[in-house]
């Protein structure tokens, strides 16, 4: 075989193989895409790490901030989100397909923690409360007003560290969290925490929304069979439709 003819040859074999996408590149393609935001005491590099691992097959990505995932969930459109009620609500377009339960509960009490003394409801107009931000600013004002009778003052932080933060510095007079975090708080900090129930405020715990029009199969499947380190890790300990 001539010089020449041999180069053809070559030539043939790389353009075949440039026309034919790796496997990689097909199987990443035609993954299945779950978008998580949910404020946890995990990290969300260790969440997304640990949930890549717990779901085969999907391309999972967990964000810490609600801007950040709101934009990217309208950009990418992703076949799942997982992610607290009222998030899926605002952002629409998707439909709860399953819902994160603890203890029977798929909802959740959320409390008031204040440094030395409880919180006199009467007086919340009056004062600051802290809350991580899971709606942006228009949203959480009227999750708050839903929460209260008037409106407090709010201090939104995207960091749940920072919530203790602003209220050890006394930049807020309160801190409005999850029942279930409260223990978290209280192994960071010797502060003397006082809790001021909201008995008539529950929210849902999390939940596992598709895109409307959508199936997103391995992501159901990959939910309901979790093991239960993850499930802790997304502080519920079973999944309901």
């Amino acid at each position: 075989m001539s010089r020449f003819s041999k180069s053809l040859q070559i030539a043939a074999v790389l353009i075949a193989a440039a026309a034919v996408p790796c496997i990689s590149d097909v199987s990443r393609a035609g993954a299945e895409t779950l978008y998580i935001f949910y404020p946890s005491t995990i990290r969300p590099v260790l969440m997304q790490q640990k949930m890549t691992e717990s779901c085969p097959g999907i391309r999972i990505k967990v964000f810490g901030r609600f801007t950040d995932f709101e934009t990217e969930v309208l950009a990418d459109k992703p076949d799942a989100i997982l992610t607290k009620y009222p998030v899926i609500q605002q952002i629409g377009g998707y439909s709860v397909a399953l819902k994160g339960s603890r203890k029977g509960e798929t909802e959740e009490a959320v409390i008031l923690v204040s440094a030395d003394e409880k919180i006199d409801l009467n007086t919340i107009s009056s004062i600051s409360i802290g809350m991580f931000d899971i709606l942006g600013r228009d949203g959480m004002k009227k999750t708050a007003a839903g929460y209260f009778s008037v409106e407090p003052k709010l201090r939104l932080v995207s960091k749940i560290e920072d919530m203790l933060q602003i209220l050890t510095l006394n930049m807020v007079k309160a801190i409005l969290i999850p029942e279930n975090h409260f223990s978290y708080f209280k192994e960071l900090s010797d502060m003397n925490f006082a809790v001021t129930p909201l008995p008539d405020v529950r929210t849902g715990i999390i939940a596992l929304a598709l895109k409307e029009g959508g199936s997103a199969v391995l992501s159901v499947k990959a939910l309901t069979e979790m093991d239960s380190k993850s499930m802790t890790m997304l502080e519920v300990d079973k999944w309901e439709k």
